[in-house]
């Protein structure tokens, strides 16, 4: 029986709109992807809390959307076709992501004509606002990110949010916007470790997956 691997990530943006222009009055930017983080963890499956897991984020920025785009492409199907080469099934996992990554990146990818395929349909998904949402009752049904980890006491160091993005793109703060991806990745994590139970009943709920599913676990390439 196959086990079941999450591969996370977060993507940062000029906007909330993936189709926004230069000319439109209402738009400060352009829609651009901006930077694209990914994150692994080691140590989940044991039952540790979430202190004692071992985290890898990868964060990937260019001034190019065209490029970045290409690179997280690229990036993604070799930690998808590695969980796979080792026997496993990959499934990306983010916050939000049905409503907002997911579409940003599938229309983004179409616009430049770029294969986006692993983004877009050929891996399967976990968007934890909705698992915890419907499964945690301590928080409500579409909760934020941030109100799971203040519930948990899981704290962050991350001295930006996201609505400070689009401007530090703007001046060229890649400093900032690595920053702000590898601690919003990993908060993630954290928090998918924390509530465990309630991430992967909703991920086996959706794809029908058999509970008893294998546990075994691989980690990043070249370990």
């Amino acid at each position: 029986m196959t086990y079941h691997e999450p591969i996370f990530f977060d993507i940062e943006t000029t906007g909330l709109n993936p189709m926004a222009q230069h000319f439109w009055s209402s738009a400060d930017y352009a829609a651009q992807v901006t930077a694209v983080g990914i994150g692994r963890m080691k140590g989940w499956r044991e039952g540790q809390p979430y202190e004692d897991v071992e985290y890898e984020v990868e964060c990937y920025i260019d001034n190019s959307e065209y490029s970045l785009l290409q690179q997280a492409q690229s990036v993604m199907e070799a930690k998808v076709e590695y969980v796979r080469e080792s026997g496993g099934t990959p499934y990306l996992v983010g916050f939000n992501s049905r409503n907002y990554d997911h579409p940003y990146l599938g229309a983004r990818f179409a616009r430049l004509r770029l294969d986006g395929s692993v983004f877009n349909h050929d891996t399967q998904r976990l968007d934890m606002m909705r698992a915890l949402g419907k499964h945690w009752d301590g928080v409500g049904r579409y909760p934020s990110e941030d109100d799971c980890l203040e519930e948990l006491g899981i704290a962050s160091n991350d001295p930006y949010d996201g609505s400070d993005m689009p401007d530090a793109f703007s001046n060229g703060n890649f400093e900032a916007i690595i920053t702000h991806v590898k601690a919003d990745v990993e908060e993630m994590m954290k928090l998918f470790v924390a509530k465990r139970e309630e991430c992967v009943q909703e991920y086996y709920d959706h794809y029908d997956i058999e509970a008893d599913a294998t546990f075994t676990e691989t980690w990043t390439e070249g370990e």
